[in-house]
């Protein structure tokens, strides 16, 4: 079985896959901003001023804490060890998602569409406790052929570690399987990967490199197709 997608936005192109794989924060769910707004409020907690936060949207909390230590280091501010500052920006994290965390628009119904025809994986940044929750929580992860997170990859987006790996784990080549992002780092990952991006934001500020792009999850029409991948 192969799957079909289409949007005004995608012109008259056909997009097939044999297999999806949907970054989380952001994407599927509105946990991007509350991961941003914890940084910029920990910027200022540090003395780092007002950060340029969208250079941080897509990052793993590794390369987050590199970033957040050398910019302590470059104002000559109180320096944290890099493995504290870690610590305590996933500890506040985790601790902020076990609030209310709204699904991102027409995630849910995508994801549901998706897998009605073809393997579906998550592929994230974040850490498999928090992405499973955040999962759970929205009453998908039970659907998903595969879970794939930082804590399974040496290196993170945008990387392609991730997007190698949740496509290897679908049993498929990189090339049968499409890649939804909402980040600029994590395009890069699924595009180096091999895979198909389809760029999912609102902010056309943002300049996701993708193979084809829209501004909502729930904008896609989705329509299963027993017939063999082609592109």
């Amino acid at each position: 079985m192969t799957i079909y997608f289409s949007c005004e936005d995608f012109g008259s192109d056909a997009v097939t896959a044999e297999g999806v794989i949907f970054d989380c924060d952001g994407l599927l769910v509105n946990s991007e901003s509350v991961w941003l707004t914890m940084l910029t409020q920990w910027g200022a907690e540090h003395g780092l001023g007002k950060l340029d936060i969208s250079t941080f949207t897509g990052l793993s909390a590794k390369d987050t804490a590199y970033r957040l230590y050398e910019g302590l280091r470059s104002k000559d501010a109180h320096t944290m060890a890099y493995e504290d500052i870690l610590l305590d920006i996933n500890t506040r994290y985790s601790s902020l998602l076990q609030g209310h965390l709204e699904p991102m628009p027409g995630a849910l119904e995508c994801v549901n569409a998706v897998a009605e025809h073809v393997p579906v994986a998550v592929a994230s940044n974040g850490r498999v406790d928090d992405v499973r929750l955040m999962l759970d929580n929205l009453g998908i992860f039970s659907i998903l052929s595969g879970l794939y997170t930082i804590d399974d990859v040496a290196r993170g987006k945008p990387a392609p570690d991730l997007y190698s790996t949740a496509a290897r784990g679908l049993g498929l080549s990189a090339e049968y399987c499409v890649a939804f992002e909402d980040s600029l780092a994590g395009a890069r990952a699924a595009s180096e990967a091999g895979l198909l991006v389809i760029g999912v934001s609102d902010s056309h500020d943002m300049n996701i490199v993708c193979d084809y792009r829209t501004d909502r999850l729930d904008l896609i029409t989705i329509q299963g197709m027993p017939c063999p991948l082609k592109r």
